[in-house]
């Protein structure tokens, strides 16, 4: 059997490492979620189909994001002993987002190690220190500490992955370097602003009816703000898991941030009035034909509507697209745009349910959240100056 160190040891060396993780930018996957030094292109897209909105023109280039991830984030797990099937119950282990995150930072360690020529696996207690004092110093980009914190996450589970018996990332040295990070930068975590159901219903009413990208929009603002989606819960939607109903629709979340072994959950959304999140919905889907795939699809730059890669672990509109459309309507009712984002959606929903009286219990039921921990900081949010224990002493 081949001896796990000096094998992780070879592959990690200066020229391994160098086709192992690839040498430029562009060998990364595309990920809009990992925010630092990750500059990948554009995905090619697919020949137009100029008699028809929708094209089902399938480009052979494309590939899922975890299929890519599992062609580049860990291609350095290639033991000889490994065989497919146990490779591929490794990468999935790991979702998408975390194997394309420390992809990027495994790689940013190696390229810092090797301008200073020093060994990156094992790389010693004193190395990977340094290395996150400088990820701190820099300042073209400032890096947040819980960037800093996953590189080094990322750099231990290499390691281990080594086999290595000492992890130079649990060394008190490294530890300690971190911990000074975390308290030097410090700051007051930044919430983006609910977008509460009147804010949303202005949003949905500068829509353009009248063309398929105003129609996606208020169906993916209405549903979103309506079941307290995620991003990633939103745009990972299959048209064949929704259920409508006269009370309703009922949409099966296959899988979500805090559901990664993918067991599944529902939402149920209901009925509006001036405002209907079903009707949005059905509006959508009539207006495209649409009968199975991903929910909402993105446009190409001439407006047709992009073909579904029919993978149901890459949805066709990213998590990003969310929060940029948020941002745009947004914007065009007079807000602050840099105040919004996806989660404004996600945030709005509890913040005006419990503004109209709903309880804690319901509230759980649609966001999904399984501690009442988490709901109960929006009720802190808005009722902070309710029954206030000052209240008539001044």
């Amino acid at each position: 059997m081949i001896n796990d160190k000096l094998h992780y040891q070879y592959l990690f060396n200066r020229e391994n490492l160098m086709s192992n993780l690839g040498q430029n930018d562009e060998d990364l996957p595309q990920n809009e979620n990992v925010s630092e030094n990750i500059n990948v292109p554009e995905i090619e897209s697919p020949a137009e189909n100029k008699n028809s909105p929708i094209s089902d023109k399938k480009n052979p280039k494309w590939l899922s994001l975890q299929e890519h991830a599992r062609k580049k984030a860990l291609q350095f797990i290639k033991d000889p002993d490994l065989d497919h099937l146990t490779q591929e119950y490794i990468t999935d282990s790991l979702s998408e987002n975390t194997l394309r995150a420390y992809a990027s930072d495994v790689k940013i360690f190696r390229r810092w190690c090797e301008l200073r020529d020093f060994e990156p696996l094992p790389a010693t207690p004193n190395v990977v220190a340094n290395f996150l004092a400088a990820q701190a110093a820099q300042v073209n980009p400032v890096y947040k500490a819980r960037t800093i914190e996953r590189r080094l996450a990322a750099i231990a589970y290499v390691h281990r992955m080594g086999a290595f018996d000492v992890l130079p990332t649990d060394a008190l040295l490294v530890r300690q370097t971190l911990m000074g990070i975390k308290r030097k930068k410090l700051v007051a975590p930044h919430k983006k602003e609910p977008a509460t159901h009147d804010l949303i219903q202005k949003m949905a009413d500068r829509t353009e009816p009248s063309t398929l990208t105003g129609i996606r929009d208020r169906a993916l603002l209405l549903m979103g703000f309506a079941g307290a989606f995620r991003r990633s819960e939103l745009v990972g939607v299959l048209i064949e898991d929704i259920k409508v109903s006269a009370e309703g629709m009922v949409i099966l979340i296959r899988k979500s941030k805090t559901d990664q072994t993918g067991e599944g959950m529902t939402k149920a959304i209901i009925r509006g009035t001036t405002h209907c999140p079903v009707a949005a919905v059905q509006a959508w889907l009539t207006a495209t034909g649409l009968n199975e795939g991903f929910l909402f699809r993105r446009f190409t730059k001439s407006g047709t509507l992009w073909p579904s890669r029919d993978h149901p672990a890459q949805p066709d509109l990213t998590p990003q697209s969310v929060s940029l459309i948020v941002k745009k309507y947004a914007a065009l009712i007079g807000l602050n745009a840099s105040l919004f984002a996806g989660h404004s959606l996600r945030h709005g929903f509890p913040t005006s349910a419990i503004q109209n009286g709903a309880s804690l219990e319901k509230v759980m039921m649609v966001t999904g959240h399984k501690d009442p921990k988490s709901t109960m900081g929006y009720f802190k949010d808005v009722k902070k100056f309710e029954n206030h224990a000052g209240m008539g002493l001044l």
